[in-house]
């Protein structure tokens, strides 16, 4: 459950339920939820952006604030989403859960690049000595090299 400024939000799967199988990774590893509920503006609520309580309430929406792990925390090192809409909710989380990987060939032959789904791989490229190449994942997507 993900918790905005007013009432909570169910979400409706985790990573080891339809239509996802279980990579050994769950919500909870990766998303730390706190729910805050307030009628005055504080120093987090102003730091955030976040409307007085009041404000908030009449609005009927929830606010979001998705800040990665081990960044420094200044004000736009997170990014924040209102809203009621659990559609709108979930394509922002899987957006924020994107990240981009480099794979670098240093060895003095080709490798295999693979994306694991389950126990299976899937052939992506080849990598050539020396080679490098660039990918847009999601956080919880497992990649193997195979020499």
């Amino acid at each position: 459950m993900l918790y905005g400024s007013l009432t909570p939000i169910h979400y409706k799967h985790s990573y080891s339920h339809p239509p996802f199988l279980y990579t050994g990774l769950w919500w909870e590893d990766k998303l730390q939820t706190v729910k805050i509920r307030y009628n005055k503006q504080n120093a987090l609520t102003k730091f955030f952006g976040i409307p007085h309580g009041d404000e908030l309430r009449k609005s009927g929406k929830a606010v979001f604030v998705f800040a990665r792990r081990g960044e420094p925390l200044e004000a736009k090192s997170f990014s924040k989403l209102t809203t009621s809409s659990r559609e709108v909710f979930e394509k922002w989380v899987w957006k924020e859960l994107e990240v981009t990987v480099e794979f670098v060939n240093n060895h003095t032959h080709r490798v295999e690049l693979l994306w694991m789904h389950g126990s299976r791989g899937s052939t992506k490229m080849y990598l050539e000595p020396g080679e490098t190449t660039v990918h847009t994942t999601m956080l919880t997507h497992e990649w193997w090299v195979r020499e």
